[in-house]
């Protein structure tokens, strides 16, 4: 096989050996084990700067996940505030939409009513078909206030300010 003694012993290429023989080989390592186990508070106190700043380091982990979760639930609520409101500005704005076009139907009927009911002298004439129409404008005139009343306060608008888009007429509204 090898032709002599000095070539059985010579290795191949290769990263060279650090110790000459196995057996130096594992005494270094039995010592290297043997230093690493001999001082176990040494070793405590080495890794115990490691566990506080692990342990300081998990805490404002869980403080920040517990800020993070109040503030996911204020979110949430501030969505769900944010929709009743729209859904109120709806309520309202539909209310106010149809008070403003039932005052307009009024004045139309107000008008027709008038021009129906003729001239001043004929009414003054037919002291019944007065009391009629006056009963009848005094009917509408309750119901079409009651309605806006409840369009005013479902907006949030005071009796004394006239509604947005609203007409005045002859200064009342």
């Amino acid at each position: 096989m090898f032709a002599t003694v000095k070539a059985a012993l010579q290795r191949s290429p290769g990263r060279p050996r650090k110790w000459d023989s196995e057996a130096a080989r594992k005494r270094a390592y039995r010592q290297r084990k043997a230093e690493q186990l001999a001082d176990p508070l040494a070793a405590r106190a080495a890794a115990q700067p490691a566990d506080t700043r692990a342990r300081a380091a998990e805490q404002a982990a869980s403080r920040a996940r517990h800020h993070l979760d109040r503030v996911r639930e204020r979110l949430a609520e501030a969505e769900q505030r944010l929709d009743n409101a729209r859904h109120r500005a709806a309520v309202a704005e539909t209310a106010a939409r149809q008070a403003r076009a039932e005052r307009d139907r009024a004045r139309r009927l107000l008008d027709a009513k008038w021009r129906g009911a003729g001239t001043g002298r004929h009414l003054m004439r037919d002291p019944e078909r007065l009391v009629a129409v006056i009963a009848d404008l005094r009917a509408d005139y309750e119901t079409l206030r009651r309605e806006l009343r409840f369009a005013r306060q479902a907006l949030g608008y005071p009796s004394d300010r006239p509604l947005p888009g609203g007409k005045t007429v002859g200064g009342r509204w």
